[in-house]
């Protein structure tokens, strides 16, 4: 099914995909599986759509998560990333009323979460299962 019309700034959404992919192929790509992978799922839930970006990298633990979305924070070899990716991308979503998540265990890879919302005359489509 086709998902509905969210309001957005195109580029700015396009911006945190194209983060959110870079850093599940960074993710994939540095552990040593047999097909490092990197999934969008996309759903609709009350009022509005999810798109998860899914890796089959290392995941994280507990404090890099509680940590993942600060400035300059990053996991990243020096050279290979700002620290701003995942705190731009929670400002980007945040400005479109949304929300970013992260679920991620050590060794069980990462999904991020990016909900946002589907507004006026959408809503009333999405409840009514239109």
């Amino acid at each position: 099914s086709q998902l509905p019309a969210v309001e957005c700034v195109p580029d700015q959404i396009t911006q945190v995909l194209m983060n959110l992919l870079i850093n599940g192929l960074d993710a994939a790509n540095g552990r040593e599986v047999n097909a490092p992978t990197v999934e969008v799922i996309t759903r609709v839930v009350e009022r509005g759509i999810d798109i998860e970006v899914k890796d089959n990298g290392e995941g994280m633990d507990t404090e890099t998560r509680a940590h993942a979305f600060e400035p300059f924070y990053t996991t990243k070899e020096p050279g290979k990333g700002t620290g701003l990716g995942l705190s731009l991308c929670d400002s980007i979503i945040a400005s479109h009323g949304g929300s970013l998540r992260i679920d991620s265990e050590p060794g069980k890879g990462t999904s991020v979460f990016v909900q946002l919302h589907v507004r006026g005359e959408l809503t009333g489509m999405l409840e009514s299962g239109a």
